[in-house]
């Protein structure tokens, strides 16, 4: 399972990477129970350019997401939902405990509805030998205790809003304690881009929802540059502070990345 499509090159993906998998995962699925897309063009976008992905706990045997797509259908499921949970911001995650452990470690899960609900959680392994080294993404399907509540993952467009928010009082705050050459790339935050790098979305996929991709790709891409130093912060209580911004930022930024790839779910609400 190579990343060359999200540039990260050969190697274990990281977990922004695994993130954008369960994305590419909740967006085409949804695409294929919504009747959008084939079940075959959703499988073959999900995995991309990886080993092809398996799926356990759908069948007895492992499957790959063209059956697995048909069978949750086939159990009433009409969407899937990716939640990218970290310590502390947990809320979304349904159940059972150890469902939400699994997801937090992985730092991402699909959920699908119908009966039973369900959650899928990525695992990696690693197979070959040293300096030959693939990667296997295998999604792990356990029983939910539901869905994801649609009240606790926001709208594109409350989230389009809660970003713009964020970004204004953050790189506010950022602004006083960071290097000059944050700033210019903390400019452009705010601009649309064409749509999201190396990412290919479903048909129908609503546009604001690939403006804000893009947007909270280019976002995590320049937290990922604030976290590389101190930036200008030169007294602990400035460091700490910039920390906080940061890790608010990050918060905000999660949120709206899950309701831009969970656009097409919004349909039922």
């Amino acid at each position: 399972m190579s990343d060359a499509a999200s540039a990260g090159g050969p190697g274990t993906p990281t977990a922004t990477q695994v993130v954008r998998r369960a994305g590419l995962a909740a967006a085409w699925g949804t695409a294929v129970l919504q009747g959008r897309c084939a079940p075959d063009d959703a499988a073959a976008a999900i995995v991309g350019v990886d080993e092809p992905h398996r799926i356990t706990g759908i069948d007895p045997d492992p499957v790959g997401w063209t059956v697995a797509l048909g069978r949750l259908r086939g159990r009433g499921a009409t969407v899937l939902v990716m939640v990218a949970p970290v310590p502390g911001d947990v809320a979304a995650l349904p159940g059972p405990p150890e469902l939400n452990r699994q997801a937090l470690a992985a730092g991402a899960a699909v959920f699908a509805d119908g009966s039973p609900a369900a959650g899928l959680v990525p695992r990696i392994d690693t197979f070959g030998p040293a300096g030959d080294r693939g990667v296997l993404l295998t999604w792990a399907a356990e029983s939910a205790n539901g869905p994801v509540a649609a009240g606790r993952r926001p709208t594109v467009g409350e989230a389009d809003r809660a970003l713009a928010e964020a970004l204004d009082e953050g790189l506010r705050r950022l602004a006083t304690l960071d290097v000059a050459r944050w700033r210019p790339e903390a400019a452009t935050l705010h601009d649309d881009l064409d749509g999201p790098v190396g990412i290919r979305l479903p048909p129908g996929f609503p546009e604001r929802a690939v403006r804000l991709l893009a947007r909270t790709q280019r976002m995590t891409a320049v937290l990922d540059l604030g976290r590389t130093d101190s930036g200008g912060a030169v007294t602990s209580a400035e460091a700490a502070q910039r920390q906080v911004t940061l890790d608010g930022l990050a918060r905000v930024v999660r949120h709206a990345q899950a309701a831009a790839w969970n656009a097409g779910a919004e349909a039922g609400r």
